[in-house]
């Protein structure tokens, strides 16, 4: 178990009618998705004017890439069906987008900059 919670409402209406309930909470770690492997990819040239490569450590990685903005919009989706890197020319603006690669072990994140 990670934490206990109590919860209080309180309620009276018009009438001055009023009363009050409380429960318990167990909040226990129950994430279905494994630990991150860090360094699951690695981004470069980061920062990048536009063109660059993304490697995997696991040489056989099946799962997809997404390349979001900072609003969370998908920009770009990309099924990874065990390549062993991925290189993109794609005309991104300049600033700043998060790359995320699922997989089916975990899920890992990295910022990458665009710099015209």
């Amino acid at each position: 178990m990670v934490d206990v919670t109590q919860i209080g409402y309180a309620y009276a209406d018009v009438n001055l009618c009023a009363d009050t309930a409380y429960t318990t909470i167990d909040v226990e770690l129950c994430s279905g998705i494994d630990e991150v492997h860090h360094n699951a990819m690695q981004i470069y040239p980061n920062p990048s004017s536009d063109n660059f490569t993304i490697t995997f450590s696991d040489r056989n990685t099946v799962g997809e890439l997404e390349i979001m903005n900072v609003l969370g919009r998908m920009m770009i989706h990309i099924p990874l069906n065990g390549q062993p890197s991925v290189r993109l020319s794609v005309g991104l603006k300049a600033g700043n987008y998060l790359v995320l690669l699922r997989t089916v072990e975990a899920i890992e994140t990295q910022q990458l900059t665009i710099v015209k």
